[in-house]
């Protein structure tokens, strides 16, 4: 059964997580969401926790994506390493493996930290350690058998393009199998993409997918509140992939503004000048330096961690190129300069945290 606003309150009774007075009452609405791969709605109810709920297709993959996100919360709400941190992310309220629904408490009140962004046009340095402290509170070691077994260990897939013919990796799209080529073809890119696949470590819990879509921001009691949604491919593996994420919000916001109707100009249009790099630099190294110093990384150890995490930014910008031309099937001028600053940086990643960010490794 598909759940749709005209019968989620039915689907919700029956599983003891809405009461028939809330409807009866007024206390209750369901808004549904039709533009997303899964479906999506969200209940309000004025006498209890609103839900945010989730249900997924029918394919192996979605049920697989949908599970593992479903134990990412149990883990971070039973865990004894997370209870610091499970105030930032949504509650488990029900997770039904029979119809592949997932049922969390919906956050009121808030917006995309991506959305937030765009209306205000400023980066302050607190947002910035605010989201350092987020990352850092669950980045723990796991390597007990029964708390890391539910979760598959894998690489980022921008790590394995070498072991993929270009054109399989997205069927039907003639555009992305050449952009993936072009990356293939390139020594630097692919050696690169090669030693990182070597470096990664299964060592800590990852959320697997940071960028600024997945912070929801509200008002708390001191301050702005953030919560990390989205937790469909969290994992055991390397928590400089999830630093990396971060910030390739920052540099995608900022290349993704240019022309691309002018392959040559690094101007970025009226509107959106304020994500100009060096207007969000201060909020970068908030972040960094905050998340450093949680996780004790000081003097040599910081050094080298920076740019290890440059690294993976670079594959980190070169993910998001590939997915932008997934979703609009040509290659327009700024996957191509995505591509030639993951090269940049690769070649030199002490240069780039100087030049792109103004951090000084």
């Amino acid at each position: 059964m598909k759940l749709t606003d005209q019968n989620v309150h039915y689907y919700l009774t029956e599983r003891g997580l809405l009461q028939e007075g809330n409807i009866m009452q007024g206390h209750y609405m369901a808004q549904q969401s039709h533009a997303t791969r899964n479906n999506i709605l969200r209940v309000h109810v004025n006498t209890g926790p609103s839900m945010f709920i989730k249900q997924c297709g029918t394919d192996t993959t979605s049920i697989s994506v949908l599970k593992r996100e479903a134990s990412a919360y149990q883990l971070l709400h039973g865990h004894k390493s997370f209870a610091d941190f499970s105030t930032g992310i949504p509650s488990l309220l029900d997770y039904d493996d029979q119809r592949n629904v997932l049922v969390t408490t919906l956050q009121p009140n808030t917006t995309s930290l991506h959305d937030h962004y765009l209306k205000t046009k400023t980066f302050p340095v607190e947002l910035g350690a605010r989201q350092a402290k987020l990352l850092a509170g669950y980045h723990k070691p796991l390597t007990g058998k029964k708390e890391t077994m539910a979760f598959p260990h894998q690489l980022p897939w921008v790590f394995q393009l070498n072991d993929f013919n270009a054109y399989h990796l997205f069927p039907n799209n003639t555009e992305n199998g050449k952009f993936i080529a072009l990356i293939q073809q390139n020594g630097v890119l692919s050696n690169e993409l090669q030693q990182l696949k070597l470096e990664w470590k299964k060592t800590h819990f990852i959320h697997g997918d940071i960028k600024w879509v997945n912070f929801l921001i509200g008002n708390g009691k001191e301050g702005p509140q953030l919560t990390l949604i989205d937790w469909e491919l969290a994992d055991i593996g390397d928590p400089c992939w999830d630093v990396a994420g971060l910030l390739q919000s920052y540099i995608a916001a900022w290349i993704f503004g240019f022309d691309n109707q002018q392959p040559t100009s690094y101007q970025l249009h009226a509107g959106i000048q304020s994500f100009e790099l060096e207007h969000m630099q201060a909020s970068i190294d908030s972040f960094l330096h905050t998340y450093a110093y949680m996780q004790g990384l000081v003097n040599g150890s910081r050094a080298t961690w920076l740019i290890k995490v440059m690294r993976y930014t670079a594959a980190r910008i070169l993910q998001t190129a590939i997915e932008g031309v997934v979703f609009d099937p040509r290659i327009q001028a700024n996957n191509m300069r995505c591509m030639q600053l993951a090269f940049n940086i690769f070649k030199d990643p002490e240069a780039a945290l100087t030049h792109l960010l103004g951090i000084k490794p």
